[in-house]
């Protein structure tokens, strides 16, 4: 026929959902109250600006080779990212319910949608944070873009990992939610956030060592200060791999429990 529709390929169709549910969410999070776009970034950023503020300047906490609250904006920032992607995308099906009525859309698309928009929001938020240290005299000089680059990057697929996984575990044990929110509290504590690695004894430190998280947020720092020295077996490599693992556990669990996650 000469009339025949042309056949998308599946990549182009999952471009077009992606695109398609990036505006969705981003129209719905920034709509829902006046000015909600500036609320989307302020809020975070005044969040980091606080700690930053009390553990950098109030506190008077003194990091070798790193200015000590941008040090700490830095891996605030780096495990928010990871946090927000992961507790967002763990809602995103519910979220999405009415959409599954299109054969293209799939579970895992909401939640990627919901993780290209944190991504970006970050992305915003970072650059504000990077002015806001200059303009109050901070030498923001970094010794590898690269190195923080890849760092955020595994830290975004260890979030999309973690969405795959409790929105699946969602859809069979409901109460998996509120302890995935719940876990969240002292992985905060325990991923280096606030603090370096070199700080601790060498015997907790071992044990730290085996959160792949505590890898990508020194590794963040590493890439902005070129004077800053952490343990020497901090690697990209193994935390890339525990968040390649995951989301491919993720996925699977996706493929596995497809009709009960649309189901709900």
């Amino acid at each position: 026929m000469s009339g025949a529709a042309s056949i998308r390929s599946p990549l182009a169709i999952f471009l077009t959902v992606e695109r398609a549910l990036i505006l969705r969410e981003a129209v719905t999070r920034l709509s829902t109250e006046r000015a909600g776009w500036l609320w989307v970034i302020v809020e975070p950023f005044e969040h980091i600006l606080f700690l930053m503020w009390v553990h950098g300047v109030l506190q008077h906490h003194v990091i070798s080779g790193a200015d000590t609250p941008l040090f700490i904006g830095l891996g605030v920032l780096g495990f928010f990212m990871m946090r927000n992607v992961a507790l967002r995308g763990m809602e995103a099906i519910n979220a999405n319910l009415a959409l599954f009525a299109y054969r293209q859309v799939r579970a895992a698309d909401t939640i990627i949608a919901r993780a290209v928009l944190e991504a970006l929001l970050t992305m915003v938020i970072g650059a504000l944070l990077l002015v806001g240290c200059l303009l109050a005299g901070v030498q923001v000089m970094p010794s590898s873009l690269l190195t923080s680059f890849l760092a955020l990057a595994t830290l975004w697929i260890t979030g999309i990992g973690l969405a795959f996984l409790m929105s699946a575990g969602v859809a069979l044990v409901p109460e998996v939610a509120q302890l995935s929110r719940m876990a969240f509290t002292p992985l905060y504590f325990f991923s280096a956030v606030m603090y370096p690695v070199d700080w601790l004894p060498r015997t907790t430190r071992d044990v730290l060592l085996w959160n792949p998280l505590v890898h990508s947020l020194e590794l963040v720092r590493v890439g902005f200060f070129p004077a800053y020295h952490t343990d020497p077996r901090i690697t990209p490599v193994y935390p890339l791999v525990v968040a390649l693992v995951i989301a491919a556990a993720g996925l699977a669990l996706q493929v596995r429990f497809s009709k009960r996650l649309l189901a709900r």
